[in-house]
């Protein structure tokens, strides 16, 4: 036992006295005078001229275009443009208007929608310029909220479009103005419940279902608005049209300008049309044309008023009468008693040589169509064409059509353009 303590103890102070010594100071380092400092010199600059290197770019290879998937041509010349492939429109989006000018650029005017099947809102419009020559949109703009009408040519070649916003715990209406062109697209707030029409520098403004003139800040009215009778008011005092006495409904419509002093405008009802009219500048007169009910203008050629019948329950009838503006006589020039009930779109050509209406013929199922050119003088058929669908229809001249195709029944929005081969 000692042995071992013994051998404890010397170990514990072997360890104590195994403490390693602290270590020596580091020496002071040499001071270094400036006769010991070496300042270096600025280097030497040696200028050279590189000699010039001639190199030869590789030839530049064109990519071939890509085809497109959305142009067609069919029997008869007849070109199939697909605008849903063309714009890559889901299945919320549908084309509602389409005009083609220079022969070359395609308007279109698109409408967007939410929700899934019967319960679908409208939220807002789209505008597209596709350029068929290069084979590519152009343009495109979207306007968020806003409901559209149709597109208005204007002599320059550009397009206006309307539309409005609607606020849904007010119900009121702000209008707006998009001007479009091959170049460039605008658009401008025009104002709270008020619809414009623009005739050479005058400004039309539609307010409370009458139209007035705008001069320098004042309105000025040309048509009455909506009558008393046909009012009911909120707690605010702002009016609505009643229900209880839709028999007085009235409203006008701008529908086309005649010369710089005359309009023509139509004058509507609950579900149907009272007839048209003309206001004169020059004489502050306005003339409503008697047996025009239910008439909707085509076109205005040598003082002649051409109108098709349309009923809003059972829409073209399918005739087409010419209202003289100084006499006010109205005549029936097309009668469809000879052809198929049923026509949901008729035209009459730019030089009053033809008329064009389509119809459905239940040839392949309800949707199909059949298109028939008729000579307006001896009632004959000229030209006939088949599709499984249509929806609108117009003259782009006199020997050439444009048909549109809108989406519904899993249908693709398209565009047909026909050549008619008749001149």
């Amino acid at each position: 036992m000692k042995i071992i303590l013994f051998l404890i103890v010397v170990l514990l102070f072997s360890a104590c006295a195994g403490e390693p010594a602290p270590l020596d100071a580091p020496e002071e380092p040499p001071e270094i005078t400036e006769e010991q400092v070496e300042i270096p010199t600025e280097p030497e600059i040696i200028t050279t001229t590189a000699p010039p290197v001639t190199t030869t770019a590789p030839p530049v290879v064109e990519e071939e275009p890509k085809p497109v998937n959305y142009i067609n041509i069919l029997e008869d010349d007849i070109i199939e443009i697909n605008i849903t492939k063309m714009l890559n429109h889901g299945n919320n989006n549908t084309t509602n208007s389409v005009i083609i000018i220079e022969d070359r650029y395609l308007f279109i005017g698109s409408i967007r929608l939410s929700g899934v099947g019967n319960n679908r809102t409208w939220v807002g419009s789209d505008i597209d310029v596709y350029d068929m020559s290069e084979q590519r949109v152009i343009i495109s703009e979207q306007l968020d909220g806003h409901l559209t009408g149709g597109f208005q040519q204007c002599p320059d070649n550009g397009i206006y479009i309307y539309s409005y916003t609607r606020d849904s715990s007010s119900y009121r209406e702000y209008y707006y103005k998009t001007y479009i062109t091959v170049n460039e697209i605008q658009t401008e707030f025009i104002g709270e419940d008020r619809f414009e029409n623009v005739m050479n520098n005058r400004v039309l403004r539609h307010i409370d279902g009458g139209i007035f003139e705008e001069v320098g800040g004042e309105l000025i009215e040309l048509l009455p608005p909506t009558p008393e009778e046909a009012r009911e008011y909120d707690e605010e005092g702002r009016w609505y049209l009643s229900y209880n006495n839709i028999g007085a409904w009235r409203f006008y419509n701008f529908v086309r300008q005649i010369d710089e002093n005359r309009f023509i405008y139509r004058i509507r009802g609950y579900e149907w049309s009272w007839g048209i009219g003309m206001y004169d500048f020059s004489t502050g007169k306005q003339t409503d044309f008697p047996d025009t009910a239910d008439f909707w203008v085509m076109d205005i050629e040598n003082n002649l008023i051409y109108s098709e019948h349309s009923n809003f329950y059972v829409g073209p009838a399918g005739y087409i009468y010419t209202t003289n503006i100084d006499t006010l006589e109205t005549k029936l020039v097309f009668d469809r008693s000879d052809f198929p009930a049923g026509i949901e779109d008729i035209r009459i050509s730019p030089d009053k040589q033809r008329v064009a209406f389509h119809f459905r013929d239940g040839r392949l199922d309800l949707f199909s169509a059949t298109v028939h050119v008729v000579n307006l003088f001896t009632n004959e058929i000229e030209k006939t064409f088949y599709f499984d669908s249509l929806s609108k229809m117009q003259f782009m001249d006199n020997n050439s059509l444009l048909l549109q195709r809108f989406r519904y029944a899993n249908r693709d929005d398209m565009v047909f353009i026909v050549p008619l081969n008749l001149d």
